[in-house]
Order: structure tokens, then C-alpha cells, then sequence
């Protein structure tokens, strides 16, 4: 049948997967330069499930890390990430009130 055809050759979704859908995605700022991906994924993901995080990082800083206290986290679904938005920003994390807000590329 025609849902063979396209199991075999992949929708767009399914072969993009969320990282790609632009309503996945939440722009997360006003970070501390402290906090790194990990935390940020473990407490962005009390809005929904976190396939990506990602701290914007200051490549010409010398050595080392250097954040530049805004990050990238994307969700499974653009709900979680609307949830995300609609929740935690506003929220203190590592001591700062930070912003949640759609990702513009």
C-alpha cells in the first residue's frame, strides 16, 4: 500500500526530527555564565521532554568556556516547547531570572 512507500522512504518529520522544526525550539536567556547544557536540559525538561540543549557559547574568548549567558533547548513536540515558554520564564535558574521565549533564528 502507498504507507509502505513512505515508511520506506521517510517523511520529512520523521527524518528531520525536532531539532530542525523552528516551533521546537525556545530561546533561553539572562543565564547564568555558570550554568552548562546539562543542568539546563535537566531543568527545562520539568516542561516537557528535552531532545537538545545547547549553551550559546563565545568562541573568541581565549580558553576554555565562555558562555554568553543564552542557550538553545529543544523539545519533542512544539507544545512542550509553548509549555516551556508559557512556565518557566520568568524562573530563577543558578541564581538568575531567566527569559523563555521562541527561538528566532
Amino acid at each position: 500500500g502507498a504507507s509502505d512507500v513512505d515508511e520506506r522512504q521517510g517523511s520529512r518529520q520523521s527524518t528531520w526530527g525536532p531539532k530542525d522544526d523552528p516551533a521546537c525550539k525556545v530561546y533561553v536567556g539572562n543565564l547564568s555564565y555558570k550554568t552548562r547544557w546539562a543542568p539546563l536540559k535537566d531543568y527545562m525538561g520539568t516542561a516537557g521532554t528535552v531532545a537538545y540543549s545547547r549553551i550559546i557559547e563565545d568562541k573568541g574568548a581565549g580558553k576554555g568556556f565562555w558562555s554568553r549567558g543564552s542557550g538553545l533547548v529543544v523539545y519533542e513536540t512544539p507544545e512542550q516547547a509553548k509549555t516551556a515558554i508559557e512556565t518557566l520564564n520568568g524562573t530563577e535558574l543558578d541564581g538568575r531570572t531567566i527569559k523563555v521565549d521562541t527561538w528566532k533564528n
